[in-house]
């Protein structure tokens, strides 16, 4: 629901970051948008033969790094007034933490993580 509702509001002539995106079944909700980024880094398949299929909707873009990863080489290249990025449900891995890194460099934005204990 939380991505059907953000496909609604953000203009179709932006781009949409969506960090931890996993298998991105999400993307088709974006196809309408000027692009579609989904950054999601796959650990599992740089250390065994097993590979993951992903749902690619018509325009989307895959980078398989992390978000501090994405953010250092991707960003310059990015207009911050047309860009949006999602970070939803990204726990702290890799020595960094996604949410705060988006929340940061990004001026539109939405960040979701309960807070567990």
């Amino acid at each position: 629901m939380t991505y059907y509702n953000l496909s609604r509001v953000i203009p179709k002539h932006w781009t949409v970051i969506d960090f931890g995106a996993g298998y991105a079944a999400q993307s088709y909700l974006f196809t309408e948008h000027h692009r579609y980024i989904a950054v999601e880094p796959s650990i599992i398949s740089r250390v065994t033969d097993f590979s993951f299929e992903y749902f690619k909707a018509d325009g989307t873009e895959r980078f398989d790094v992390t978000a501090g990863d994405f953010i250092r080489k991707e960003l310059p290249m990015l207009d911050p007034k047309t860009t949006f990025a999602i970070c939803n449900y990204v726990p702290d891995w890799y020595d960094e933490s996604a949410s705060e890194l988006v929340r940061h460099n990004f001026r539109n934005v939405f960040t979701f993580y309960p807070h567990t204990e």
